[in-house]
């Protein structure tokens, strides 16, 4: 049932997003000729004015049909995309990724709203709630890893046998107690789903990279717990958390495409639609809350690969918009036929690639 609702929740990211192309065009008085929830075979439909509306069996997103938009299509229309000023060709090219970019505010201004899981070490530490120990980050080949501890446990008691952690659990505390009993096994007891685990593991070196010598579990801990806001608050720091998200994903996507040219991309560290599902559907079982953020975070990312100039996405539409405004003129067919072939190839071969690692991780 999570992993539907997951995919429901995608679908409805890329439909917002063929949302904005299409309001967009249709305030510039290009010819929409069909907005469509989903993929055919068609369901349902009805016209109004100029342009249907359809409802498909493939809900796997939409997509919106706009005049005159490829190479060939409708050009002797006036009121196609073809013939429309490049500003306002540019405007429908970026209004899909505008479109993304607001999802993901409303998204995380709701989460606000319901209850955002905070770190009490965060910005919002003033208005955290509740905080429980609960583990951020498990090394992997790690003892905590090995026995089986996982990220998003919420940590109730750790204790040797001979000397029990106190209360109140907080992270620093935890991180004391582990390191003043690194030469024995140490039973964490932890909730996960509502249910109690108890897992015994003993610190060994090696570890930490950076600290080779230190003995640890290699398990990270923090104070989480839930920050609501106001309805007009929750709409402010929604926007802030999506500034921050948006700069801060950007920086990832330089660095990994910066790393394919250069051959030092970490592949492991990007999911594909196998992993994305994996994870979406995880987080559809913590609750609506951690559904929502996560939607909104897939949101904000539609929205930076869409800017990339490559054939096939908002970006490359908006490449040639550009070379065609320098220029002056349309660029000829020939042109947009390999364009479209290479970009696209390429793609289909990064898609492939993580693809393949996302099930290698699941094997």
């Amino acid at each position: 049932m999570s992993i539907i609702l997951f995919i429901l929740v995608l679908a409805l990211l890329i439909v917002a997003h063929e949302f904005g192309h299409f309001i967009v065009a249709k305030l510039s008085n290009i010819r929409v000729d069909e907005f469509a929830i989903g993929f055919p075979p068609r369901l349902f439909q009805i016209q109004y004015g100029e342009t249907v509306y359809s409802i498909n069996l493939l809900l796997f997103g939409g997509f919106v049909r706009i005049a005159g938009e490829n190479d060939g299509e409708e050009q002797a229309d006036p009121r196609s995309f073809a013939h429309a000023p490049r500003y306002v060709q540019a405007a429908v090219a970026v209004a899909g990724i505008v479109a993304n970019i607001i999802a993901a505010w409303l998204l995380l201004s709701v989460v606000f709203m319901i209850g955002m899981p905070t770190a009490v070490d965060s910005a919002h530490a003033s208005a955290v709630n509740n905080a429980k120990l609960t583990v951020i980050d498990i090394l992997p080949n790690s003892p905590a890893s090995a026995v089986g501890i996982e990220q998003g446990d919420v940590v109730t008691a750790i204790q040797t046998g001979t000397a029990v952690m106190p209360v109140p659990l907080t992270a620093p505390a935890a991180r004391d107690f582990i390191g003043a009993h690194g030469d024995e096994s140490l039973v964490v007891t932890v909730t996960r789903g509502g249910s109690q685990k108890v897992f015994v593991a003993k610190p060994e070196v090696g570890v930490i990279a950076d600290e080779p010598l230190r003995k640890a579990l290699g398990v990270d801990f923090a104070d989480v717990g839930t920050v609501r806001y106001s309805f007009t608050q929750a709409f402010i720091e929604g926007g802030k958390l999506t500034i921050s998200e948006t700069v801060s994903t950007t920086q990832g996507l330089y660095h990994f495409f910066g790393g394919l040219f250069t051959g030092h991309a970490d592949l492991s560290a990007v999911s594909g639609p196998v992993g994305i599902a994996k994870e979406g559907a995880g987080a559809a079982a913590e609750g609506w809350g951690m559904l929502l953020w996560f939607a909104a975070i897939i949101s904000i990312n539609l929205a930076l690969i869409n800017v990339l100039p490559i054939p096939g996405l908002d970006g490359g539409r908006l490449l040639v918009i550009i070379i065609e405004s320098i220029r002056r003129k349309t660029l000829p067919a020939r042109f947009h036929q390999h364009f479209s072939m290479i970009g696209l190839s390429l793609l289909a071969i990064l898609m492939i690639v993580v693809t393949w690692h996302d099930i290698a991780k699941l094997i």
